[in-house]
């Protein structure tokens, strides 16, 4: 789909159920990119609509270079098409640690963060209601000094932004590992804030 399909969303909607709705948790890019069309939709026009990022939230936190891609169609692919440099994901990591706000004004409306946290029953709490892992995925929720609040984004080849609220902390990974043998992100992120603990 990524890389073949000119319309991601039509294709993604194409697709028949495996499964009833409700019933079964199966991560899908094509999600996130069926939520970008309707997203664009909500706009009264295209063009207001690729706009919005840049001088809703990527102007604002001082993501200047932050690209968000569309696919031939025009429609963002939200699943995956977002590049920014590292110190652009930290601002918006650091952005959704402070509860979506920016110089301690309110962005996002409240209980924002919440309802992102918030897990997808049928995920046995590992994925939250706005596309973000949680941290019961992989490592057990507080257990290797991650804080339970902890929740991320994660890229298809082992990028990720980690975001702990509970210690205003956001960290960032851009490495390439597409096969993630060998590789943990969460013990690398427990490895961090066990260090950043003993500074303390």
């Amino acid at each position: 789909m990524l890389f073949l399909e000119p319309d991601m969303t039509r294709f993604a909607a194409s697709l028949p159920l495996e499964e009833a709705p409700g019933t079964k948790f199966n991560y899908s890019s094509g999600t996130a990119n069926i939520l970008s069309e309707l997203f664009m939709d909500s706009f009264n026009s295209r063009e207001e609509a690729l706009a919005y990022p840049r001088l809703a939230l990527f102007g604002p936190l001082g993501m200047h270079s932050t690209i968000l891609e569309t696919d031939a169609s025009g429609v963002f692919v939200g699943s995956s098409y977002m590049y920014a440099t590292a110190r652009e994901w930290a601002r918006l990591g650091a952005f959704l640690a402070d509860d979506g706000k920016l110089y301690g004004r309110p962005v996002l409306p409240a209980d924002y963060i919440s309802f992102m946290r918030k897990p997808s029953p049928e995920s046995q709490g590992r994925y939250g209601s706005a596309q973000v892992w949680l941290q019961l995925g992989g490592v057990k929720a507080g257990e290797d000094g991650i804080p339970e609040d902890a929740f991320w984004m994660s890229g298809h080849d082992g990028q990720s932004v980690m975001v702990v609220p509970s210690m205003h902390l956001a960290v960032v990974r851009l490495g390439l590992t597409p096969s993630r043998t060998g590789y943990n992100v969460q013990l690398l992120n427990a490895k961090i804030i066990e260090a950043l603990r003993r500074e303390r």
